[in-house]
């Protein structure tokens, strides 16, 4: 399902290179694709992984402090992007 949604997000640094988002952020989901139902708005969770370098390669922190490869599909014009990991409530 794709789509597009607003809402209000607190993070938190957590350690290194994870930023956490808070409970109690929600989101509002404002449009989707046809056929699908518009969801009411939900909470929302979960965790940014930031990239950085590890004996030259792009790497995530998992949520056991072990590095992570980058996936090809995880790059924009070659570069590593922000990993976001979500859980809807």
């Amino acid at each position: 399902m794709n789509g597009t949604f607003k809402g209000t997000i607190q993070v938190a640094e957590k350690e290194g290179h994870i930023i956490a988002i808070l409970p109690g952020s929600t989101f509002e989901t404002t449009s989707v694709l046809p056929g699908f139902p518009l969801p009411s708005t939900a909470g929302v969770t979960g965790t940014f992984r930031l990239p950085f370098t590890l004996h030259f390669v792009a790497v995530y922190k998992n949520g056991r402090g072990r590095p992570v490869p980058v996936r090809p599909d995880e790059r924009a014009l070659g570069d590593p992007t922000v990993r976001l990991e979500l859980a809807f409530e």
